[in-house]
């Protein structure tokens, strides 16, 4: 079973997959120049920069220390943020406790109401107490 001549759609079939290839060869090469696709433009010149090496570390040293600046700034905002909350926290605690114990009293008095003792025999017996 020899071949013969290719026919037409096989030189077609073949022509579009070699098309095909090269762009993505193409397109591959530029990613590669462009950087990773999620870094941003600063960290794509960085990298340029480390790649070169030509004295520009200075200049990316002060970037980076203006980016730890930033972070640090952040987490301390964040930092400050909790402790409001934890002592708004605390105050609504007090104040539910204070409530919780007049809830109680009122309690109380309903259950002895309904049991129909009166307050006198001075017996407690509110939920969950033998």
């Amino acid at each position: 079973m020899e071949r013969g001549r290719k026919g037409e759609g096989e030189k077609r079939k073949e022509k579009e997959r070699r098309e095909r290839e090269e762009r993505e060869e193409k397109e591959r090469r530029e990613r590669e120049k462009r950087g990773k696709e999620g870094r941003g433009e600063g960290e794509r010149k960085e990298e340029r920069e480390r790649e070169r090496g030509d004295g520009k570390g200075e200049e990316r040293g002060r970037r980076e220390e203006k980016r730890e600046k930033r972070e640090e700034k952040e987490k301390k905002e964040e930092r400050k943020g909790e402790e409001r909350r934890g002592k708004g926290r605390g105050r609504k605690r007090k104040e539910r406790g204070e409530k919780r114990e007049e809830m109680k009293r009122g309690r109380e008095g309903k259950g002895k109401e309904r049991r129909g003792k009166g307050e006198e025999t001075g017996e407690r017996e509110g939920k969950g107490q033998h």
